[in-house]
């Protein structure tokens, strides 16, 4: 039986109810960035993937004199 004492004890406080609100704002806004941050990420990846990266080019490049030398 669901007695008014025991009742109590599951409900939540308007001030815990607001301050849970806020929390899940923060962390809903904090998500959305991490997603949009690695949306980027993973779209510069694919663009340098289709151009050739040129931090590879230059080591391909010393690796090619080095072979040769």
């Amino acid at each position: 039986m669901i007695t008014p004492r025991l009742l109590e004890a599951y409900t939540l406080s308007l001030d815990s109810v607001h301050s849970l609100r806020a929390q899940l704002r923060q962390v809903t806004r904090c998500l959305d960035e991490v997603q949009k941050d690695f949306a980027k990420s993973k779209e510069e990846l694919r663009e340098g993937a289709s151009i050739g990266s040129p931090f590879v080019q230059e080591i391909q490049g010393k690796l090619i004199g080095l072979q040769q030398g």
